[in-house]
């Protein structure tokens, strides 16, 4: 089988989940994003051994583009050969605020879950959805608590697109010919969220190329310097020390979670007067750090590596090399 980069991506996050004979219901709005995550199920559904059960949630009403988004979900799922699910609001219903309508299609799809005895909802929150979550809640006031949005993975829910950009998924759509619908609502301005979408975000970007990816970078790395400090002071002491030999407990860094991890192996690394080191180098040395060899040694962000089954040691190169 061919798959380009993105689905090579997304098999690989999902395998590690172990979703083999899973039941996935998956939330198809019929816009752009869900169309796309659609689109990649089906292309790693047999690779991944999952079943899919799309659910179009049909707010209520018969405005044209209601009608016209639920035939379009039944036509596309007609031709996949998919069986298709279309649950809808009953009549009167009326939804105040945006956060309604959401909690409203989560309670849909977790009955439809209930109902076909599925093990997951899938839902297609993307890269620009978890910046705009961020910003949404910062505005609002929480503080770090707001930068916690979204996890990939959260008991019965999957998003598996967090890690993929907005752009990403339509230039998959665009590559693979594949059509979807626009929601109208989606361009008023004054939900806020429709304004930081449409309006802020953009124009940020239009004034600073690359700027919302740093921005999302930015805000990552607010919340991994809070998992470092928020490390109960034992393990910290435990796994980083000042002595002359610059080390980290092998032992205990195996026991954190990845993004303590990370966490911790871009503090070492800033503790050793390195400052040019990428995202990808602290993941290159997780990558070591968990081979079953109890000694190696290896170079990565201008420090030599020394494994062993103890002590992690990281010595930085001269020059810089």
């Amino acid at each position: 089988m061919t798959w380009n980069p993105l689905e090579h991506s997304i098999y690989h996050q999902l395998l590690k989940l172990n979703l083999s004979q899973k039941k996935l219901v998956v939330g198809l709005s019929g816009g752009l994003d869900s169309v796309a995550l659609l689109a990649l199920l089906v292309e790693l559904k047999i690779a991944l051994k999952i079943e899919i059960y799309p659910v179009h949630v049909h707010h209520g009403g018969d405005s044209e583009y209601r009608q016209k988004a639920a035939l379009f979900c039944q036509e596309y799922c007609d031709v996949k050969g998919l069986s298709f699910i279309l649950k809808k609001a009953p009549d009167g219903s009326h939804f105040k605020s945006e956060e309604e309508l959401r909690e409203f299609r989560y309670q849909v799809l977790l009955e439809a879950k209930t109902e076909l005895q599925a093990d997951y909802i899938v839902t297609a929150h993307h890269q620009d959805d978890l910046l705009e979550t961020r910003l949404l809640r910062l505005i609002r006031g929480t503080g770090l608590r707001g930068l916690k949005a979204m996890k990939v993975l959260e008991a019965d829910l999957l998003r598996p697109l967090l890690q993929v950009g907005r752009s990403q998924l339509q230039e998959y759509c665009e590559q693979k010919n594949l059509v979807w619908i626009e929601d109208p609502s989606n361009q008023d301005l004054g939900p806020m969220r429709n304004w930081l979408r449409n309006q802020w975000l953009p124009e940020l970007e239009a004034k600073a190329p690359g700027a919302l990816a740093s921005f999302g970078r930015s805000l990552e790395l607010i919340l991994e310097q809070a998992v470092i400090e928020n490390l109960p002071e034992s393990l910290w002491s435990d796994s980083v020390s000042e002595d002359q030999h610059r080390g980290i407990s092998r032992p205990v860094f195996l026991t954190m979670t990845e993004k303590q991890q990370k966490a911790v192996i871009a503090q070492y690394l800033l503790f050793l007067g390195q400052e040019e080191f990428t995202q990808n180098h602290i993941l290159e040395v997780i990558k070591q750090l968990d081979k079953s060899q109890n000694e190696h040694i290896f170079t990565v962000a201008h420090c030599e590596w020394r494994i062993s089954a103890k002590q992690i040691l990281a010595y930085p190169l001269k020059g810089g090399q």
